[in-house]
């Protein structure tokens, strides 16, 4: 099973595949450049009660609309290892219904790391049920009222390491993962797809070289209409700024620092809201939270 403090390295013997790179995403508009967009410091992290249970709850994603969210749970009732899970809310203001396990999707070994779109009609996640390791798959639903589609593994981003979903852009034209495949640096790191169209091949993975350093990164989402990268760098989070096709002032999120690890941020557009898991120790398991600003 995943825990956040923790990253089981292992290659896996596939091959790894790509297709030449797509153009970069265009540059978003200067009243949305900047990683913070002069919002002020984030507030004080609240536990997310009603979605969160003894066992271990993290990786969340949700519609741009905030009323439906897909995390990962290692509760009972699940098909096995951690498994993908969802709930849905009348209004932004309300708290969520009961989570429902995605059985259609999950499998007996681990699903995690969903990124759902704005929309809430298409899903990237991880997966090792092909038994080569982690690996991302995608499905689509023709409706926010219709079943998921069965899942399918997106070959062009495998490797002969572990790769794991972090999110797409606005756009969906360009993937954030992480992997162990082999940066400029030692241990897991940021990696960046970029491809034409929303239906189209993504093509060959590239380091985000800038942001890699020898410790741990994963956990990246864009946000801020592409402008920001939330993502996590030694179990705590962190955020750059995009400035045409690099990302520079990458920094310590300060207000969220605590004797606890941090990952998974999940960001609104507006930067306004963020969700993410907490490992606070004690016996107590890992758990979403919500801070706003």
């Amino acid at each position: 099973m995943r825990w956040i403090a923790l990253f089981l390295l292992v290659g896996c013997g596939k091959v790894e595949k790509g297709q030449p790179d797509a153009p970069p995403i265009d540059d978003a508009p200067p009243d949305q450049l900047g990683s913070d967009a002069g919002l002020g410091p984030w507030g004080t992290p609240m536990p997310i009660t009603e979605l969160n249970s003894t066992a271990a709850d993290q990786d969340p994603a949700f519609t741009g609309d905030l009323l439906e969210i897909v995390f990962s749970s290692g509760r009972t009732g699940g098909s096995g290892g951690p498994d993908l899970w969802t709930a849905t809310r009348t209004s932004a203001a309300a708290a969520w219904g009961a989570p429902v396990n995605l059985s259609n999707l999950n499998s007996a070994t681990n699903d995690d790391r969903p990124w759902i779109s704005a929309d809430g009609l298409r899903m990237y996640f991880t997966s090792d049920r092909g038994g080569n390791g982690n690996d991302i798959y995608v499905t689509a639903r023709a409706s926010r009222t219709t079943p998921w589609a069965a899942p399918s593994l997106v070959p062009e981003l495998m490797s002969v390491s572990d790769d794991e979903v972090g999110g797409l852009s606005e756009d969906e034209l360009a993937i954030v993962f992480s992997t162990d495949r082999g940066g400029v640096a030692t241990g897991r790191d940021l990696y960046l797809a970029r491809r034409t169209t929303r239906t189209g091949s993504f093509g060959v993975p590239q380091p985000i070289v800038e942001l890699d350093t020898s410790a741990v990164e994963g956990a990246a989402a864009f946000a801020g209409h592409d402008a920001a990268l939330y993502f996590v760098r030694a179990s705590q989070l962190w955020v750059a700024e995009r400035s045409g096709t690099t990302y520079t002032n990458p920094h310590l999120i300060d207000e969220l620092v605590d004797t606890v690890v941090d990952s998974d941020p999940r960001v609104t557009e507006d930067q306004r809201t963020m969700y993410f898991s907490r490992s606070i120790g004690g016996g107590v398991s890992i758990q979403l939270y919500v801070t706003t600003r």
